[in-house]
């Protein structure tokens, strides 16, 4: 049976091992499904990181990492390449987007936390979950909105936005209920860690949940 393939990535600090634990997106998979974890590159800083600060928008460093996972996969598994997704939170978010835009021929969907977007000319449509909470400091809100947007033209769709579930999260989706590629928008209000220490930049508890209800929700190309 063909599997989907799902790619998560981490953030700037956090290493992939640690975000496998706290993304809990493998715990609500009910359909066969591959989940990978990319390790990122550590920068002069000392950081992790998916692309070089020379890089064009474009042409990020780590969209070649992800074509070369891509094609050992599909190589070395039964894939779904119609059900092909990708994760991300904070740097790991940022990526993901723009890697929806970029490989947006391939990549059926996104679902990404607290990011923003490297805006440039998308490869095809892509369906995008994008979670954020306003009150963070870390990535304004603005640079989310305009991850929001992107997302919008590279699917064709436009305000106004319906409320939709998960409503604990403020999700408002554009799109009719059967757009075959949605955008879902989520301002969250979750703020403070699991120690109790306020923290808007946070992967909020039901995101994995909500991430994979996504994905789960999205009909298979060509439906319409």
């Amino acid at each position: 049976m063909p599997h989907r393939l799902i790619l998560a990535f981490h953030g700037r600090t956090t290493p992939n091992h640690r975000v496998r634990k706290y993304y809990r997106i493998e715990e609500k998979s009910i359909k066969p499904t591959i989940f990978i974890y990319p390790a990122g590159l550590i920068a002069a800083d000392g950081k992790y990181s998916w692309y070089d600060r020379s890089n064009s928008r474009d042409q990020l460093r780590d969209y070649a990492f992800f074509d070369a996972l891509l094609d050992e996969f599909r190589s070395s598994y039964c894939i779904d390449l119609d059900r092909i997704f990708v994760v991300g939170d904070s740097l790991g978010a940022s990526f993901a987007n723009s890697l929806g835009c970029a490989r947006g021929s391939v990549i059926r969907g996104v679902g990404s936390v607290a990011g923003r977007i490297w805006e440039a000319e998308c490869s095809g449509p892509a369906a995008a979950m994008i979670l954020h909470n306003p009150k963070d400091d870390l990535v304004p809100v603005s640079r989310r909105l305009t991850a929001r947007d992107h997302a919008l033209s590279q699917n064709g769709l436009k305000p106004p936005a319906r409320a939709c579930e998960p409503q604990s999260l403020n999700c408002k989706c554009y799109g009719p209920p059967d757009a075959l590629n949605p955008v879902v928008w989520c301002p969250h209000t979750e703020d403070h860690n699991r120690r109790g220490k306020f923290y808007p930049h946070l992967w909020p508890r039901e995101a994995g949940t909500a991430i994979m209800a996504f994905f789960d929700s999205l009909p298979p190309p060509g439906q319409q």
